[in-house]
């Protein structure tokens, strides 16, 4: 689980410092994001780069400075396969929480560390 939370440190940070290069290093390819709206699955990284891309400049218009995660979940598949709930809270740089959501991931380690195979989005609750 230590593993786990280091790389959930990494990918949160990489969004609250708006580090492209960084957030895109936390994926595998090819990868699936599904939400309420659609399923979209990503084979090129420029695609995921754009997608990705777009996520850090709504964070960015949104106000968001702070990001925190609490693992709710995680279930080992194997050695190098695991699904995790993470609850996530986005507040502002006055520490005001403006949102907060549930993701669900599939992470696989094949030899790199964690990446995400998998991102499925549930239950956005904009508090501000």
């Amino acid at each position: 689980m230590e593993r786990v939370t280091h790389f959930f440190k990494r990918y949160a940070k990489a969004f609250e410092s708006f580090d492209l290069q960084a957030a895109i290093d936390c994926f595998h390819l090819p990868c699936l994001f599904v939400s309420t709206e659609k399923t979209v699955a990503y084979v090129v990284v420029e695609e995921l780069k754009e997608s990705v891309e777009a996520v850090l400049q709504m964070h960015s218009q949104e106000g968001y400075a702070k990001i925190d995660f609490a693992l709710s979940q995680v279930h080992t598949i194997s050695a190098g396969c695991c699904f995790v709930t993470v609850d996530w809270q986005l507040s502002n740089a006055e520490g005001d929480l403006l949102s907060q959501f549930w993701h669900t991931y599939q992470l696989v380690d094949e030899g790199n560390g964690w990446e995400i195979t998998l991102s499925a989005a549930h239950g956005l609750l904009k508090v501000a």
